[in-house]
């Protein structure tokens, strides 16, 4: 027997039921979940944001400067979400 969440439960024999092989494919019982969509279109529009200037002037110094490692660039970029969602 099968729950609406498509879980496999014994019977009342205590026979699980027809189970379906790992690795097939199994088509949802449900239409798409719209908070799917409007999580991807956030994400898209997340793209088109600006850095914060502060950040991004800071990322163009330490870039410049001879003595400055990935490490601390990367710490840099981690500040602003945006800018590190583009790396």
């Amino acid at each position: 027997m099968r729950t609406p969440q498509g879980r496999d439960v014994a019977d009342e024999d205590g026979t699980s039921g027809p189970t379906i092989p790992v690795g097939v494919p199994v088509a949802p019982d449900t239409e798409p979940d719209p908070r799917n969509e409007q999580i991807g279109r956030l994400l898209q529009a997340m793209e088109d944001l600006p850095s914060h200037p502060t950040i991004a002037l800071r990322v163009l110094w330490l870039v410049d400067d001879p003595t400055s490692d990935v490490a601390r660039l990367s710490k840099t970029v981690e500040l602003d979400p945006v800018l590190a969602r583009r790396a």
